[in-house]
C-alpha cells in the first residue's frame, strides 16, 4: 500500500520563522511505514516585524520613585483577499529608560493589512512620592498604527506625566 501526503508544514524559529514544505509517500504498513521524499524542500522566509516600546516620565518627574508599568500591544490581522481575521497581543512590562522590543509581531503585506494599537494598564500604575503627587492621562505616541512591513520595526513611546495635585485646603475657627 501507497501513502501520499502532498505537503507537510514545520515551522523553525520562533519569529513566524522559515515554513519547510515537503512532499513524501510512505510505504508499508500503517504501524511499519517508510517514508519517501520526492520533492525537495522549498524554503519560504516569513520575517516577523517587531515594536518597540519606551517608556518616560515628564512634568514633576521628582513624583516617580520608581517602579515597573504594564502595557499592552495588541494588534488585528485583516488578510486582505477574504479569509478569518486574526488578532495579536502582548503585555509588556516598561521602566522608564529601558526599551521593550516585542517580537514576532504579524507584519503588513501584500496579503494582510495588521493594525496595531498600545495601551497602558492605569490601575497598576507604581505609587509616587506621596499623594500631593498623581499621573495625568498616559501620552501614547503613535497609539495606533499598521504593522511594519516585513522585518520592519515601529518605534512607540509611552509617556506618565506626573502631576502636582490640587493644594488641600485648612479651616480654623477660633472658638472664645
Amino acid at each position: 500500500t501507497v501513502y501520499t501526503v502532498q505537503l507537510a508544514l514545520q515551522p523553525s524559529g520562533n519569529n513566524g520563522g522559515d515554513v519547510y514544505i515537503n512532499a513524501f509517500q510512505a510505504t508499508g504498513e500503517v504501524n511499519n511505514l517508510t517514508p519517501t521524499l520526492t520533492s525537495p524542500s522549498i524554503r519560504v522566509d516569513v520575517t516577523a516585524a517587531s515594536v518597540t516600546l519606551t517608556k518616560q516620565i515628564s512634568g514633576n518627574a521628582e513624583g516617580y520613585t520608581g517602579g515597573i508599568f504594564s502595557a499592552t500591544l495588541t494588534c488585528t490581522v485583516s488578510p486582505t483577499a477574504g479569509g478569518t481575521a486574526s488578532s495579536f497581543s502582548r503585555t509588556v512590562s516598561l521602566t522608564p529608560g529601558m526599551p521593550v522590543t516585542v517580537n514576532s509581531v504579524p507584519p503588513t503585506t501584500a496579503d494582510q493589512t495588521v493594525a496595531c494599537e498600545v495601551t497602558e494598564n492605569t490601575t497598576s500604575r507604581p505609587a509616587l512620592a506621596h499623594s500631593g503627587y498623581e499621573y495625568g492621562a498616559p501620552v501614547i505616541s503613535p497609539a495606533s498604527f499598521n504593522a511594519p512591513s516585513t522585518g520592519g520595526s515601529q518605534a512607540v513611546t509611552v509617556t506618565n506625566p506626573v502631576l502636582v495635585g490640587a493644594p488641600g485646603s485648612l479651616t480654623i475657627t477660633k472658638v472664645v
